[in-house]
Formats: C-alpha cells, structure tokens, sequence
C-alpha cells in the first residue's frame, strides 16, 4: 500500500459483525496520483464528468479509498477489486470473491462513512445537520404518516435532528434493500425521536420480516448524523 494512500480504520459497531469507517475526503495526506490509480476505467470516466474540481477530487478519494478498505480485507490490489453492479446499480463484490463479504458507502461534502460485513445486506447514509427551508413539505413527502406525526410533536429545537435522524436511517433502509430513492420511502417506518433507540418499526412486504434486519444511528462528529441497516441474508 503505498504511503500516502492508507485507508481509514474500521472499527466495530453495535451491530453483530458490522464495521464502519468515517474518514475527511480532502486529506491533504492523500496524493491523488495514487488514488486514481486504483479506480477502474469506469470511476475515472464517471470522475471526469464533474463540472467542479471538488466534487471531482472527493469522488476520487472516496471511490479510492473504499477499494483500498476492500484489498485489505480481501488480500488483492485496490485496482484488482472486483466491484460489479446489480440489476438496480447497487454495488457489490462479483459473485465469487469475498465469501459473502458486503460494504455500502456514503459521502456528504467532504466526508465519507463505510460499512463492511459478511453474510448480510448493508446500507448506511450520512448526513450534514443543516436548516432547511422547505423542511415540513420535505417531511411530509419522505415519512410516513406515523413518522410525520413523531416529527411533528417535536419542539422546535429538536426538529432537525429528528428529520435527518429519520432521513439517514430510512436512507440506510433502502440501499440495503439495493433499490433507489424512487422506493416508496412512506412504506416503511423508522424511529426518530433523538435519544431514541434507532428502530425499523414497520417494513413493506417485499422487505423479509424484521427480525432478520437490526439498525445503529450515531455521530461520527459533531454536525453530522449517520445510520447504518443490516439485513440477514434468507440463507442465512
């Protein structure tokens, strides 16, 4: 690995077997040289389409830098990952590396949170707390009917925290399921009170039932809100 390209480290978190990584994507450490050399023609093609430099540069170190937590845990090059796409677009390893090993990612501006596991369906989502102005119409087209009431008992103050909560763990819902945000986000129901323990409470039927998923919400730092989901495989 080369010296200036060191992916961040994972650590465990509260779900059984799962571990996450949240790393800076502007790291001056970083020599863009070797990021890039580790993408496939494909990212560095998707790369070259950015309109600004650094959208471009973050798309580049986090692409990279999720290939290089994937090589270490396979034992292969970052370039030789084999990083294939399903029917939906979700990425995942080709069928015959990695025995059962699964990640999903997320980046918001210049951060990015990884998750790795085995055996298991992952999404993870991370957001930036930040005011919106349109935040009730927003609420009222992503929650649920019963999410939008618990939004909508908390104080003001609360607000925010609780609409991203609610965002990222939904967010988190749907990537592990491998489907886009044209999923009907109020089919479902998560918790979203802060404080609260981070919840599915009711799942659409093509989901499995809820015991075979679990959830973590936390803050990676001060400012940003993050979830992970976790579905057991059926084989499983």
């Amino acid at each position: 690995m080369p010296t200036h390209f060191e992916p961040p480290a994972l650590r465990d978190c509260e779900l059984p077997g799962v571990r996450v990584a949240w790393t800076v994507l502007d790291d001056t450490r970083f020599r863009e040289a070797e990021l890039d050399a580790c993408l496939s023609s494909d990212e560095r093609e998707r790369a070259r389409r950015f309109r600004f430099e650094h959208d471009r540069r973050r798309f580049v170190a986090a692409h990279a830098l999720l290939r290089g937590l994937l090589a270490r845990e396979l034992g292969v090059a970052a370039a030789g990952v084999p990083i294939v796409a399903d029917r939906f677009g979700k990425p995942r390893l080709a069928a015959a590396t990695g025995a059962g090993l699964a990640f999903n990612m997320s980046h918001t501006g210049g951060r990015a949170l990884y998750a790795l596991a085995r055996d298991v369906e992952l999404g993870v989502d991370a957001e930036a707390l930040k005011p919106l102005a349109h935040m009730p119409r927003l609420a009222r087209d992503v929650f649920s009917p019963d999410e939008l009431a618990e939004w909508e008992a908390l104080p003001e103050a609360q607000r925010v925290l609780g609409f991203f909560g609610g965002w990222t763990r939904k967010e988190a819902v749907v990537k592990a399921l491998g489907r886009g945000l044209d999923y009907p986000l109020g089919g479902f129901s998560v918790s979203l009170t802060p404080g609260r323990a981070a919840e599915l409470l009711r799942l659409p039927a093509d989901a499995g039932p809820l015991s075979a998923w679990s959830m973590e919400a936390f803050s990676p730092e001060p400012g940003y809100v993050a979830a992970v989901a976790a579905r057991r495989r059926p084989d499983r």
